[in-house]
């Protein structure tokens, strides 16, 4: 993330996952919101990792991609 690249599928379902662990593992239910606001941490801190792209034109956030998987 730190070199500006996208992550492949099967290391950004990795991250997700230790993402998601922590957070569980300090509150059971986190909540929609609390997911979002780690979700727009991690797209605000590596864009060029987690935006939405088609190109090099950005085509959304990237919060709501990654929020989704977190709650999946």
């Amino acid at each position: 993330m730190e070199e500006k690249k996208r992550p492949s599928k099967s290391l950004r379902r990795e991250m997700v996952c230790i993402v998601t662990v922590d957070l569980l593992s300090k509150e059971t239910r986190p909540g929609r919101g609390k997911l979002w606001r780690v979700a727009k941490e991690i797209v605000e801190k590596y864009p060029c990792s987690f935006q939405d792209r088609s190109g090099k034109n950005a085509i959304g956030t990237g919060y709501d991609s990654l929020l989704v998987q977190m709650e999946n």
